[in-house]
């Protein structure tokens, strides 16, 4: 996957992740494991982005 597919995909991550956690703050998420799936998404993604960059 090139850097620019796991930027977007990265972003698009980070945007759920906000989404999830406003949706925590309010009361209206019931599965707050979808947060911590997302957190570990973006942890994926980074990770995989480190290692294209070296």
């Amino acid at each position: 996957m090139s850097e620019q597919d796991l930027n977007a995909k990265l972003v698009e991550a980070q945007g759920n992740l906000f989404a999830l956690r406003q949706q925590v703050k309010t009361r209206q998420l019931e599965k707050t494991h979808l947060v911590k799936q997302a957190r570990r998404e973006v942890a994926r993604l980074l990770t995989q982005l480190n290692k294209a960059g070296k």
